[in-house]
Order: structure tokens, then sequence, then C-alpha cells
């Protein structure tokens, strides 16, 4: 039986602001609105999937992972329309709001928890939902072999480990657009205060190691680009774009 947790903690866990303190900000402030009611009390109880809404946000997206996607696409040029996309950490659905709104023919959303999809993705007909799904253990093939663009945010995992499997899918010419995160793929020796990577060469030595793994396992880098905006905490992250060769 699922629990409820409360109200501010849901917007923590769903990526809408990084603390609760600043979640009971935007609850007091009458921002929040739950199943189409203001609620302004951060103590309430609901169930984790609940309908959420902000109200004034500075961007149009479901979260934050939205404004990173979106300006990874257009800069990288990759023609979404018509492609069956797979969202690996689809959490609240930024990614996947993404490629909706880039007319992507369908999306796999693949997240290892459960009912964090915005509500209005989760009933979007061209969106599947696949919850409490590893991304360590996805076979894509049994999926949907016509799958031709992957994209990808997780955390506290190095991507190396996360994708180790989903690598393996046989379709060529198949589109990986990944966010790195160099605190996830460091030695702890590297990595400074509060999490954060401060020295810009450990960043790239991170962004050329994920760089390398995935020539080595016969997929082609085209490119790789700061994120526009950071991580929640501040941490500078990065877009990696490669395309699988052959088999």
């Amino acid at each position: 039986m699922r629990l409820k947790e409360r109200l501010d903690k849901i917007l923590v866990y769903r990526g809408y602001t990084e603390n609760t303190s600043k979640a009971k900000a935007l609850i007091m402030a009458g921002k929040i609105i739950v199943n189409g009611k203001k609620v302004e009390k951060a103590g309430i109880k609901f169930f984790e999937n609940v309908d959420i809404r902000v109200i004034n946000k500075k961007h149009q997206w479901v979260s934050r992972g939205g404004i990173k996607l979106v300006n990874a696409v257009e800069k990288f040029q990759i023609n979404i329309k018509d492609k069956i996309c797979a969202d690996l950490g689809a959490s609240t659905g930024g990614f996947t709001e993404v490629l909706l709104k880039k007319n992507a023919e369908h999306v796999y959303c693949i997240d290892v928890g459960r009912g964090q999809l915005d509500w209005k993705l989760a009933t979007n007909n061209k969106v599947t939902i696949l919850d409490k799904t590893n991304a360590r253990n996805v076979d894509l093939e049994k999926i949907d072999k016509n799958i031709e663009i992957i994209t990808c945010d997780l955390s506290f995992i190095s991507i190396k480990k996360a994708l180790s499997k989903i690598i393996e899918f046989k379709k060529k010419n198949i589109k990986l657009i990944a966010l790195i995160k160099p605190q996830f793929e460091l030695s702890k020796d590297k990595i400074g205060k509060n999490g954060i990577v401060t020295e810009v060469k450990y960043r790239n030595e991170a962004v050329k190691e994920i760089s390398n793994w995935l020539e080595s396992k016969n997929w082609k880098v085209i490119s790789t680009i700061e994120s526009c905006i950071t991580g929640i905490k501040g941490n500078q992250e990065y877009f990696i774009y490669s395309v699988k060769e052959k088999n």
C-alpha cells in the first residue's frame, strides 16, 4: 500500500525546488496547485503521484530538466519529429516533455521510482510509463526494437554502470543524448565541499572518460557541450551526443 508524503517533500523529490525550505516558501506564497486547488500548508500529505502545478514558474517545463534538454537538442540540431524515444531517469518528465514538444512519435519513460511523472505527461497517449525499472537492467529490444533516440538523466550512479546494458542495443544509428554529472563519475578526492566539482580539469576528465568509454563500445561521439544551467546544487553538467555505429 502506497504511503502519503508531505507536500514540501514531494516538491523536492520531484525536482521543483532544491530543499524543503524553498518548497515551503512556494507553498506559503500560494504558488502551488494540487489537484486543481491552491494549497498553502506544507505539512499536508498527498500520494507522490498527485497532480501538481507551480504558478508563475520562471520556465515553461515541468522541471529544470526541460530547460537543459531543449537547449541541448537545439544546439546539437537533432530532429525528434516522428521518432520513438526512451527517456531513462524520466522522473517528473522534464526530458519527456521536451521530446513531446519536439513531436516525438512515442516516449517510453523509464524510472526506478514510481508515480513521479507529471500528470499531464502520464496521461498522454504518446507516453508509456515503465516505473520501478532500473536502467541497468533495461533491454530496449524487448520494449521496442524501433527506438531511435535515447535520453538519459540519472543521478547517484556512473553513466558507465547505468548504461552498461542499454549501449548493447543492436539498432544502428540510434542516438544517445546523455547528461553527464561529473560528481558521479569521479573519485572522491576530486570532488569538493558539498559534492561540488570545482576544478575544470576534473570536469573535463569526467567528460573525456565517458566519451572514450562510448567510443570503445562502437558509439561515435558527435559532440559534447556544457548544460545551459547547473544542477540544483550548483554542479556544472554536460551533455554528450553520440550515435551507434555498428554492433
